[in-house]
């Protein structure tokens, strides 16, 4: 699990990194996407591991509701991104998130 969690970090910073060559607002815009989905995203693999100590199971429960949990903080910070940052760049956010979401592919890719 951070294994992915951090490979989300990893391609949201290297894709702010790439948008920069376009203007400061395309980049800032792509890590507010990567950000909205890589802290939830941290946050639930931080749960998943103080919750489950070492032969532990977890329950179906508590992660049903963390992915629920992890969804709707998303969408807030989406919200808020969009509030409160008056030069977003709405391509560069969605791709931001899009390509935040889907990296763990990179993971099936390299093994």
């Amino acid at each position: 699990m951070w294994k992915i969690v951090a490979l989300q970090w990893l391609v949201g910073v290297a894709l702010s990194a790439g948008l920069a060559a376009l203007s400061v607002h395309h980049a800032l815009s792509a890590l507010w996407g990567s950000i909205a989905v890589a802290v939830p995203s941290s946050l639930f693999a931080l749960r998943l591991t103080v919750r489950s100590g070492p032969g532990s199971p977890v329950d179906v429960a508590v992660f049903l509701v963390g992915e629920i949990l992890k969804i709707v903080a998303t969408i807030l910070l989406l919200a808020l991104v969009a509030k409160f940052y008056g030069q977003l760049v709405w391509w560069a956010l969605l791709l931001g998130v899009v390509v935040t979401i889907k990296s763990y592919f990179l993971i099936f890719l390299v093994k």
